[in-house]
């Protein structure tokens, strides 16, 4: 059984951390900022993470891990052979869990764009596998880059609004997002 001292005091790092990357930008941050925030001593910080980089990455795997879940289970579901209607109500209580878990920390791991540290990247690494999966082959650059668009920007949509757009919200935005893609196509 985990130690509830320990997750307790990784849980105000984290916390600290997410606060101060919001407030002052990741390049900011230092470990004397963090362990102040936290209400903790700098050796405590060290006990738990290298430094703010392994923080990070620590916290971008726990998303990315979320997201892994979440792409598998859709993948299980277009098994299933479900309509869009049931897919979107079975994977109500992933999106439910990112709200309610991931929201601060994504809103702060998204605006650190480093080589060895960009959870946007990654999500969008991961898109593009579970796009080939479905498909059943390689997406084109164009299939690959609305796929990115499209589940990012309804990323972007949960974190701002907080809340799950209505299946039939969604029904009637593909709905007319077809529209679009059709008219544009008839003009040519």
């Amino acid at each position: 059984m985990p130690d509830l001292r320990v997750q307790r005091t990784q849980r105000l790092i984290q916390n600290a951390f997410i606060e101060l990357v919001l407030e002052v930008g990741f390049q900011h941050v230092t470990i004397s900022l963090l362990a102040e925030r936290a209400m903790i001593n700098r050796q405590t910080f060290y006990k738990h993470y290298v430094d703010k980089y392994d923080l990070a990455t620590q916290m971008s795997d726990a998303i990315l891990q979320w997201y892994d879940q979440l792409g598998q289970e859709r993948i299980a579901l277009a098994k299933a052979s479900l309509t869009l209607d049931e897919i979107i109500n079975r994977l109500r209580p992933h999106l439910a869990q990112l709200l309610a878990r991931y929201r601060r920390p994504m809103l702060a791991l998204r605006t650190i764009h480093l080589p060895q540290l960009d959870l946007e990247q990654a999500l969008k690494q991961r898109i593009t596998q579970v796009v080939k999966t479905l498909l059943g082959t390689a997406p084109s650059l164009l299939e690959q880059t609305v796929m990115e668009s499209v589940i990012l920007g309804l990323l972007d949509y949960l974190l701002a609004y907080q809340q799950l757009p209505s299946s039939q919200e969604i029904q009637v935005s593909l709905s007319r997002l077809s529209k679009l893609f059709e008219a544009s196509a008839g003009e040519k």
